[in-house]
């Protein structure tokens, strides 16, 4: 990753990163040391047990700590000074206690979907404008805060368990990682929930749908019509999907069936339902199939399948036929 090695965020320094490497001389931190500095830091971190998020302030001090011993050994002929060690201090804790090179993305509200490909992050802005991301990251470091984030749901990523599928972020969005051997590196998605709550007149005022079509849709949910959503990825389905369900009629029992959980319309009456992978010895799996058939046997006056790509489709399509 030679090529890479800018610095990895705003420093600046009256040398350049390939300048000499004179004692003391100050300069833009490149990847490698501040890789170097993180691996570091979480090896400390994990020797004295130190919990990242519960003792944010320990960790803080145990980082700060970290860069000033680099720092005094740059001093004495070591290797190179950071120009500002206190970006580096700051970056090493959104890194170990948050989202790292992810957070800053995840803070903007227009961001609608982050794609991580090994060392390289791009997102979607929400007028469809593909960005890549200015500041340079190694794929250790994005494999950290993708594993964080899957540590903190009941999912699970590793090298016998290499597809995952997992609500993060307190449910405000929706991870989907592959890792080797699946992949080449790691490939992951971060899809973002719209906070905006969905209807069928929003999807007008947008000019998404005509009042006719509104109409039709209406007289639809209040029949009780089967209705299939279809569409290219990111083609607006879950947002529709959300905007027929708020059409439903309150006394209507709605039970709705996902994968991983994206719907979020308030139900009167009714649930929301989610399947579960296997556990580490492989029991307990509860599949989308599993959740269709029980809640048949619940007599909703609706099923909402959030997805069906496998078995689910036979279940679905025989309830259908039955009426």
């Amino acid at each position: 990753m030679g090529g890479r090695h800018r610095g990895a965020w705003a420093l600046r320094s009256g040398h350049g990163a390939h300048g000499r490497s004179g004692r003391g001389e100050r300069v833009p931190v490149s990847l490698d040391v501040y890789e170097e500095l993180r691996r570091e830091a979480l090896a400390k971190i994990d020797g004295t047990g130190l919990d990242p998020v519960a003792q944010p302030e320990a960790v803080r001090e145990l980082l700060e700590s970290t860069v000033d011993e680099y720092q005094r050994r740059a001093h004495l002929g070591e290797g190179r000074s950071l120009a500002d060690p206190r970006a580096t201090v700051e970056r090493l804790v959104e890194s170990v206690t948050g989202n790292g090179p992810l957070a800053r993305l995840l803070r903007r509200a227009d961001v609608e979907e982050i794609f991580v490909e090994g060392d390289q992050v791009t997102y979607l802005e929400a007028g469809g404008a593909l960005r890549a991301c200015e500041v340079p990251v190694t794929e250790q470091e994005n494999r950290h805060v993708i594993s964080q984030l899957i540590a903190a749901t009941d999912r699970r990523l590793d090298a016998s368990n290499p597809i995952a599928q997992a609500r993060v972020l307190d449910g405000a969005a929706r991870l989907t990682v592959v890792i080797p051997p699946v992949s080449d590196h790691l490939s992951a998605t971060i899809r973002r929930y719209a906070l905006r709550r969905q209807s069928l007149e929003s999807l007008i005022s947008l000019g998404s749908l005509t009042q006719a079509a509104a109409t039709f849709l209406e007289a639809a949910m209040r029949a009780s019509a089967s209705v299939l959503v279809s569409g290219p990825p990111g083609a607006g389905k879950t947002s529709f999907l959300s905007a027929l369900m708020a059409a439903a009629p309150t006394d209507h029992c709605i039970r709705a069936c996902e994968e991983v959980r994206e719907l979020h319309v308030p139900l009167v009456h009714g649930s929301y339902y989610e399947a579960r992978p296997p556990s580490l010895d492989g029991t307990g799996e509860i599949s989308l199939r599993d959740l269709v058939k029980v809640t048949l046997a619940m007599r909703p006056d609706m099923i909402v399948v959030g997805e069906v790509r496998g078995a689910e489709a036979f279940e679905l399509t025989r309830a259908a036929n039955a009426g």
